[in-house]
C-alpha cells in the first residue's frame, strides 16, 4: 500500500480542542532540535537545518520526560494523545503489530518564505505513519518520489483535526510556516 490518504475531522471536535489546548499551554515542555528531521536517506543535497521543537510521548516505551514528577503531571496529556489511536484505526482501517513512536513536533516561522525540511523516512522497519495536524497553518507536508526535493508528488496543508495516513516507505518532509507563527503535528508510527 503506497497510497497517501488524507481525512478531515478524524477526531471528535472536543478531543481536537483538548489536544490543541494542552500542547499550546505554557506548562507543556518542548525540547529543542537543531535539525527537526533526521535522514534515513542520506542525501546531503537535500539536507536542511530547519530547527524546531519536539516532545516524545512514546518511543519504544520511552519518553522525552525524565523527571518522575513531570511524568505524572503530563500523564493526562499523553493519555489525550493516545486516545486518538482508536479513532485513527476506525477512520483508516488498518492493523499493526505495535506502536513504535508518538512524536509531537512544533515548527515555528523561521523566514518570510516556507522552508522545506529534509525528505526522509521515519524508520527502516515496515510501518504505517499517521501525521495528525493539531492546528491549521501553512507549512505543508510534502511527499517525494525519492529523497531529492525535485521529485515532489503531493503536498498537504495542515488543517486542524485532519490526518494523513501512509506507508512508511513514502519519502516525505515537513516545512516551516511562513504565514503563521507555528505548525504543530503529531507523528504516529505503527510497526506492521
Amino acid at each position: 500500500m503506497n497510497e497517501i490518504v488524507i481525512k478531515e475531522n478524524v477526531l471528535p471536535l472536543k478531543l481536537q480542542k483538548n489536544i490543541l489546548a494542552a500542547l499550546t499551554s505554557k506548562q507543556f515542555p518542548w525540547f529543542f532540535l537543531n535539525d527537526i528531521t533526521y535522514s534515513e536517506l542520506d542525501n546531503k543535497d537535500t539536507h536542511c537545518n530547519g530547527y524546531g521543537f519536539f516532545h516524545m510521548v512514546d518511543h519504544e516505551g520511552a519518553t522525552s520526560v525524565w523527571n518522575e514528577d513531570l511524568k505524572k503531571t503530563l500523564k493526562p496529556i499523553h493519555d489525550l494523545v493516545n486516545n486518538a489511536i482508536p479513532f485513527f484505526k476506525k477512520e483508516f482501517n488498518f492493523e499493526y503489530k505495535k506502536l513504535s513512536r508518538i512524536k509531537i513536533g512544533l515548527q515555528t516561522k523561521i523566514s518570510e518564505q516556507s522552508v522545506s525540511f529534509t525528505p526522509h523516512i521515519d524508520s527502516p522497519k515496515p510501518h504505517f505513519v499517521i501525521i495528525y495536524y493539531v492546528n491549521s497553518s501553512d507549512g505543508d507536508t510534502v511527499f517525494y518520489k525519492t529523497a531529492n526535493k525535485n521529485t515532489e508528488i503531493k503536498r498537504i496543508s495542515p488543517q486542524m483535526g485532519s490526518a494523513v495516513f501512509f506507508n512508511g516507505k513514502n519519502v516525505h518532509g515537513g516545512s516551516s510556516p511562513a504565514l503563521h507563527s507555528r505548525r504543530i503535528v503529531i507523528n504516529f508510527l505503527f510497526e506492521i
